[in-house]
């Protein structure tokens, strides 16, 4: 059973997001992670915001 591209790309933007907000939680505060993830967090951001 074939998904529609939408659909497929519905499902991995809600993946995306659960990913980010689970790493801010899991990040919360420790500096060394917040540096870790300083530039990968915001692409991702940038990429969960796109207009398909």
């Amino acid at each position: 059973m074939a998904m529609s591209t939408g659909r497929m790309l519905k499902r991995l933007r809600t993946y995306l997001g659960r990913v980010i907000r689970d790493t801010g939680r899991m990040i919360g505060g420790d500096s060394g992670l917040e540096t870790s993830f300083a530039k990968l967090l915001p692409l991702a951001r940038r990429v969960l915001e796109q207009q398909h």
